[in-house]
């Protein structure tokens, strides 16, 4: 029978959608039937997975940030490989490196022919970190930099067991994979979020150099072979995905992990300042809440101790204040003492946001770096971490290393792997800031965040694209 479409006509009064039918009225017979609301083009349902990401009861969890001192040995050329670096140092640490966390790195500085690529953690308190060098020279990374590492804890992750196919000799090739949505990650993967990727193991001269959303439910992962031969990745391995659209603060508190170093003697009686005082990202208005220390001195006639009355923060420092019993002592020194403020606004965890980047061309069989201006000014916070994703996928070319260089400056290593030269393509890329900013070597800061904020945030962005006209969905309101 054919399908008569009725011209529309003006009426004295509104048009019901009802035929006074006591079982309702249904919009649409199908999943496939279009439907669309204020003249905009008719969809079909909506099937967005984060849709059905609204649930209660998931625990809490926690970003962290570590500060850590390294010096990498040599990455020879044309070959890559893992470098273990030891995160936590010092006596009494609460909060290190474990192998359920995911992982981000940024490396303070580029070097050109280098890429710093996977990252996973090994063993408690060790994480290895995937360089490649595609260039025609061997390459020692630069020593006794401040790399700074962001852990993602209790967050929902998705434990995919893959078997990637062969990458040819001196090539990036992507490969899609779909993810099943589980009870703990409900809302699956979604495009405008961003992905990170954690190959399980390392293989020379093979790495991660970028991962994307391609679409509901599918990411793409870039392999890099920078070697004269092929490599097929190791088969049947758990590799971890972890996605978000943003990650909200749980509350107003901040915790330290602060190194004090040598804290000098305490004379009777007398408040002194004691230890290292430099704690970069504390703000003066921070308010101390407490002060841990990892261990207890052995019971003496004459003591120092902590005075928590006399510990203050201030902008980009901590001050110790001791106190001395009968004729004072010396606190031990290299402790990590563990210190909660309250901040008056404290920044989420996590920021998803996209820009538009425009890069030049990258030379063959090297990495570069290239700077771009980030538009939104106080996204990207001098001395902060950030990740990125690469919209699309070009053979030969990935992302082997980011960083904040300055204050909004997004810094971008590119890798090309082939003989010829390549530009990447001008597009939109999402980029997460990872807002807290590193607290110096040696210490770190974590901030508290809970799996709910994150499938609420996810299931009302799923919610305002299916029912908005500006974001192509139904129609229901205009988005503006």
């Amino acid at each position: 029978m054919p399908v008569v479409t009725a011209a529309a006509t003006a009426t004295a009064g509104p048009r019901q959608l009802s035929d006074n039918n006591p079982s309702g009225t249904s919009l649409g017979a199908s999943a496939t039937d279009l439907i669309s609301f204020f003249n905009q083009t008719p969809q079909t349902q909506p099937t967005l997975n984060a849709l059905q990401a609204f649930l209660r009861g998931g625990a809490a969890g926690s970003v962290t940030t570590y500060s850590t001192t390294q010096s990498p040995s040599i990455v020879n050329t044309i070959t890559g490989g893992e470098r273990a670096m030891t995160v936590q140092t010092g006596t009494g640490f609460t909060m290190q490196p474990a192998t359920t966390d995911l992982f981000y790195v940024n490396k303070p500085t580029a070097q050109a022919g280098l890429g710093v690529c996977n990252v996973r953690v090994s063993s408690a308190n060790t994480v290895q970190v995937g360089f490649l060098n595609p260039s025609a020279g061997n390459i020692t990374p630069t020593g006794s930099e401040v790399y700074k590492l962001v852990a993602v804890r209790g967050i929902p992750t998705v434990a995919l067991t893959l078997s990637p196919a062969s990458v040819a000799a001196n090539s990036i090739t992507e490969q899609q994979f779909t993810i099943t949505p589980t009870a703990a990650l409900p809302q699956g993967v979604s495009p405008g979020q961003l992905v990170q990727v954690s190959k399980p193991t390392n293989q020379a001269g093979l790495d991660i150099v970028g991962c994307r959303v391609v679409s509901n439910n599918v990411i793409g992962i870039s392999f890099a072979n920078v070697t004269a031969a092929p490599i097929v990745p190791t088969a049947s391995e758990v590799y971890t995905v972890f996605a978000t659209a943003g990650l909200d603060a749980l509350n107003n508190l901040m915790h330290y992990g602060m190194n004090m170093g040598t804290i000098g003697a305490t004379g009777p009686g007398v408040v002194i300042t004691g230890g290292s005082t430099t704690l970069t990202g504390a703000l003066a208005t921070d308010m101390l809440v407490g002060i841990q220390k990892p261990t207890l001195q052995a019971a003496a006639t004459n003591a120092s101790m902590v005075y928590p009355g006399g510990s203050v923060f201030t902008a980009d420092t901590f001050t110790l204040g001791t106190f001395g019993v009968g004729t004072g002592g010396t606190l031990t020194g290299s402790e990590v003492y563990g210190l909660t403020a309250y901040r008056l606004n404290p920044t989420g965890p996590i920021s998803v946001f996209t820009q538009a980047l425009t890069p030049v061309s990258v030379a063959a069989n090297t990495t570069a770096e290239q700077t771009f201006s980030i538009s939104s000014p106080n996204l990207l916070p001098a001395g902060s971490s950030v990740w990125i994703n690469k919209p699309s996928w070009q053979a030969g070319l990935g992302i082997a290393g980011v960083r904040v260089s300055a204050a909004n400056t997004l810094a971008v290593t590119y890798i090309n792997t082939t003989s010829a030269a390549i530009v990447p393509t001008a597009e939109t890329y999402v980029i997460g800031a990872l807002n807290q900013v590193a607290p110096g070597a040696g210490n770190c800061v974590y901030q508290h965040t809970a799996a709910g904020l994150e499938r609420t945030t996810a299931f009302v962005q799923a919610l305002r694209a299916a029912l908005s006209s500006a974001t192509g969905g139904l129609g229901l309101f205009n988005g503006t």
